[in-house]
């Protein structure tokens, strides 16, 4: 039996420098992105055997020094395989002024159009903002004024969220006049104070 379980961490361990041979390597030596296929591949493998090895894993160690590849596998098919840490906040701030800086909006709208919900203000601009630079960008008017309407629902939300971010002043003051633009000369100039009343806010908040 010794043997045979020796044969079968072997192909275990080949199976797994196989699959993870380009993969970065995380937390016990193991690639994070061969987790969907790990299951699939240890099916392949005689289950009694596997169920004998997961049941000793002593065993394993003893025949391959510094090898966790059994622990792996039973924490794999028991669900507890530790998960990607999840962004914060920053991360994604972060990624979205980067698409941003460099002129990727669609990039950008795709990667925050997720947070449509959210309730972080800093979130919420920006996606307003990446809204209002695909309606610029748009050769359709209908789109361009849907867009326009989403991003300043958005810009508005934000204000509300935080009313001391110089940013969501800036924005909702930008997509306020954007949007009285569809709703006639006499609407834009009754919100024309307004407008000007945020730019104001900004200035105060964030004179630079």
């Amino acid at each position: 039996m010794r043997v045979t379980i020796y044969g079968t961490v072997t192909r275990l361990g080949r199976m797994v420098i196989a699959v993870g041979r380009s993969a970065e390597v995380k937390s016990y030596g193991f690639p994070w992105n061969c987790r969907k296929n790990v299951p699939t591949k240890l099916a392949m493998l005689d289950r009694k055997l596997f169920s004998t090895l997961v049941k000793r894993p002593a065993l394993l160690f003893s025949l391959v020094p510094g090898v966790k590849i059994a622990h792996c596998a039973k924490e794999v098919l028991d669900g507890k395989w530790p998960q990607r840490p999840k962004s914060t906040l920053d991360d994604v701030l972060r990624t979205a002024d980067m698409h941003y800086e460099h002129n990727e909006m669609r990039e950008l709208y795709d990667f925050l159009k997720d947070f449509n919900d959210s309730s972080e203000p800093e979130l919420v601009w920006r996606l307003a903002r990446a809204t209002y630079e695909l309606a610029k960008a748009s050769a359709k008017e209908d789109e361009k004024k849907r867009l326009i309407y989403a991003a300043f629902a958005l810009s508005e939300k934000a204000l509300k969220l935080d009313e001391g971010n110089f940013a969501c002043h800036k924005w909702f003051a930008i997509l306020l006049d954007e949007m009285a633009k569809y709703e006639g000369v006499k609407y834009r100039l009754q919100r024309s104070p307004e407008v000007k009343q945020h730019f104001e806010v900004r200035r105060r908040r964030r004179p630079c």
